[in-house]
């Protein structure tokens, strides 16, 4: 069993995290409840590369006519971002967060798991919402995805305001 992989185990483990192993591809599977919808995230190492990546499946499939909107905001979404990024099938309308980090060879440790793992959670269900207004509400994704910014803009505003005084 590859170090990395040995790692991610002993992390999700020692965090107290329900996971699905698959020893063969070296792969971890967890479920996740956010603010917005509940993700299933899935977690690898390489022993090629000494990359950890995890993918998070945002749990809606979108359907053929709206599949070129959501490419859109998923484009829009990610430009920019430091790390990861949306992805989405064109053909099966599947929309998933991929983020990856490399790692020293043999030393995958905790602090680089942890804010990949945060990462990939934390950023698709702060996005959930656009995804949605352009499904279900007919928003566009330029208004949708900038909704979802204002909104991060704003708290961090307000946390600047506070701490200043």
């Amino acid at each position: 069993m590859n170090q990395g992989y040995q790692a991610l185990i002993n992390h999700f483990t020692a965090n107290d995290w329900n996971f699905e192993r698959s020893d063969e591809d070296q792969v971890l599977q967890a479920g996740y409840t956010g603010e917005n919808a509940q993700f299933r995230c899935a977690i690898s190492v390489s022993e090629d590369d000494d990359v950890c990546q995890c993918f998070t499946v945002l749990p809606s499939v979108v359907p053929e006519d709206k599949r070129l909107l959501i490419a859109e905001v998923c484009i829009r979404a990610s430009y920019g971002m430091k790390i990861g990024s949306f992805e989405f099938d064109m053909d099966d309308g599947e929309i998933r967060f991929h983020a990856a980090a490399p790692y020293p060879t043999g030393n995958l440790d905790d602090a680089v798991i942890r804010h990949l793992v945060s990462v990939s959670l934390h950023v698709p269900d702060r996005y959930y919402p656009a995804f949605m207004s352009v499904l279900f509400a007919g928003v566009s994704p330029n208004d949708a995805v900038f909704a979802v910014e204002q909104k991060l803009q704003d708290k961090l505003n307000a946390r600047v305001s506070w701490g200043a005084g």
